[in-house]
């Protein structure tokens, strides 16, 4: 566990380095224990804030059961995006270190499906792309990676259609593309 390896001094300079205003540069972690540490701290932060917010409900949002439910992800998926978080990571230690010109460090996120992903009938900040970036950029900033939420969902996207032109829609610079089109899946499927 991370806490447990944090030595005497580092929470309160961790602290004072995270607490910096989003625009100002955050220095670049010296040892892999401090991005730990760093990224451990945003979390936490992360999970005080939904608590505070949601109460009791806050506990689940997170639960591990739940979100295995919600984001379902074969093993090689899972093992696939570690691994490309882990090399956002070391490209983004690569350029906080002064190697201009090096590029991967944006974590890029796309969703894609139909109106309810599209976050139609909420204002767009409160779509769920909205969401995502508000909630886990700090998180990403801390390991020295941006993270951008882009989202490309529209009313009446067919999945079929939109699955024969994906490079042309999306680019080749996508990390995760959330595919939601419920409405036309859910004969199929039903997640919960």
């Amino acid at each position: 566990d991370v806490d447990d390896v944090l030595l005497d001094g580092s929470i309160t300079t961790l602290d004072t380095a995270l607490s910096a205003s989003k625009e100002e540069e955050i220095d670049s972690p010296a040892t892999t224990l401090e991005l730990l540490g760093r990224i451990a701290l945003q979390q936490r932060q992360l999970n005080n804030e939904i608590i505070r917010e949601y109460g009791v409900f806050g506990k689940d949002i997170f639960n591990k059961i739940n979100v295995e439910k919600i984001i379902q992800l074969s093993s090689l998926s899972k093992t696939k995006l570690l691994r490309k978080i882990m090399i956002k990571i070391v490209l983004g230690r690569i350029k906080n270190q002064g190697n201009e010109g090096t590029e991967g460090t944006i974590f890029h996120w796309v969703t894609v499906g139909d109106s309810s992903a599209a976050g139609h009938g909420n204002a767009f900040s409160q779509s769920y792309t909205s969401i995502l970036q508000t909630t886990v950029s700090s998180i990403f900033q801390s390991a020295g990676i941006e993270f951008v939420a882009s989202n490309r969902a529209g009313n009446a996207f067919s999945g079929m259609e939109t699955a024969f032109c994906m490079k042309e829609i999306f680019g080749t610079d996508v990390d995760v593309l959330s595919w939601d089109f419920m409405p036309l899946d859910s004969k199929h499927f039903d997640p919960l």
